[in-house]
């Protein structure tokens, strides 16, 4: 497609990321895109900011060492220009727990030139938080046994 709407572009990079290809993704990405996660760093490791495909890349690939996806369905793409707000109902499988994570996240996404320039993911922190205490106590059954000996 010679000139795609920025709609279409979401939609490819949101195809690439249910089949899991991130290099499929990045294509429909500018080289200094902004990939935020607002998810803080004590509650998964890629939370934060990525500036560029390099940190973009780096961040995608630490979230497929730590979770399976099982689904990535969007359920509603808002444009607004440029800008589109979206929703899209997911489920991950905690690869050391073996425990799944599913809700709906939010995104807003600047595209710009044919290309997603910023992409911001929106998450309920603390339903997060309580799903990664709860996997780590699965992956790590001594963890559980040794705090619960500390509150006896």
């Amino acid at each position: 497609m010679l000139n795609p709407s920025p709609e279409y572009v979401l939609r490819e990079l949101y195809a690439a990321r249910a089949r899991g290809d991130i290099e499929a993704m990045l294509r429909y990405c500018s080289d200094d895109v902004i990939f935020a996660m607002y998810l803080p760093r004590d509650v998964v490791p890629f939370g934060g900011e990525a500036h560029g495909k390099p940190a973009g890349r780096a961040a995608m690939h630490s979230i497929a060492k730590h979770f399976a996806l099982v689904y990535f369905l969007p359920v509603g793409i808002v444009m607004l220009g440029q800008l589109a707000r979206a929703q899209v109902r997911y489920c991950f499988r905690h690869r050391a727990s073996a425990l799944e994570l599913d809700g709906v996240m939010r995104h807003e996404v600047l595209i710009e030139h044919n290309l997603i320039t910023c992409m911001r993911e929106y998450h309920d922190t603390e339903r997060i938080r309580a799903f990664m205490r709860l996997a780590t106590d699965e992956a790590a059954p001594e963890v559980r046994l040794s705090r619960r000996n500390q509150n006896s």
